[in-house]
């Protein structure tokens, strides 16, 4: 995977943390197989044999999502890589991200897993859902975000205060 990444990396940019999903995801396929063999088992084995065909597309999704899923922060951006036969690669600027927090349930903190939420410029919103050490990834982002967003927003602002004084004085530069 890290190899897949260096290409989208620009010549200074390092590493800092690496996220994949949780084995969590695939529970619901395991729940689903178990009632499936008890229904077969204490009821009808052709039922249970159809409840058992029904977990396939489910096991699928979720052996897909664990395989192909990857964030990676490095310290100007967030890649985020989703997808099997067709790749989605995200990158984000640490610039563009607003804020950045995590959701956890009991069972999420129990095994130590979590959903990751980031709010971008605008009203973008990008979650993602049973990441595996979810608290280190926010941790970290939150540190990149409170070191290098004041010092990108404190720039654009003087800019900007630079750039309407001189529209009132009246000596703007076209």
């Amino acid at each position: 995977m890290i190899k897949k990444i260096k290409f989208l990396l620009t010549g200074e940019e390092k590493i800092l943390a690496v996220a994949k999903i949780h084995w969590i995801a695939f529970l619901n396929t395991f729940l689903l197989a178990f009632l499936a063999l008890m229904v077969s088992v204490l009821f009808l084995p052709v039922i249970g044999a159809l409840i058992l065909l029904m977990t396939l597309y489910p096991f699928y999704i979720a052996l897909v999502s664990y395989y192909t899923t990857d964030l990676v922060l490095t310290d100007k951006k967030i890649l985020i890589r989703a997808g099997f036969l067709f790749q989605d690669w995200l990158p984000i600027s640490i610039y563009k991200i607003e804020t950045c927090y995590m959701e956890e349930t009991i069972l999420g903190r129990t095994f130590g897993y979590s959903t990751i939420i980031i709010h971008g410029t605008g009203s973008s919103l990008i979650a993602i859902a049973n990441v595996d050490n979810g608290d280190v990834f926010v941790r970290k982002l939150q540190y990149l975000l409170s070191v290098y967003a004041p010092k990108e927003l404190s720039r654009i602002n003087a800019e900007e205060l630079m750039k309407e004084e001189r529209m009132r004085r009246g000596t703007a530069v076209a």
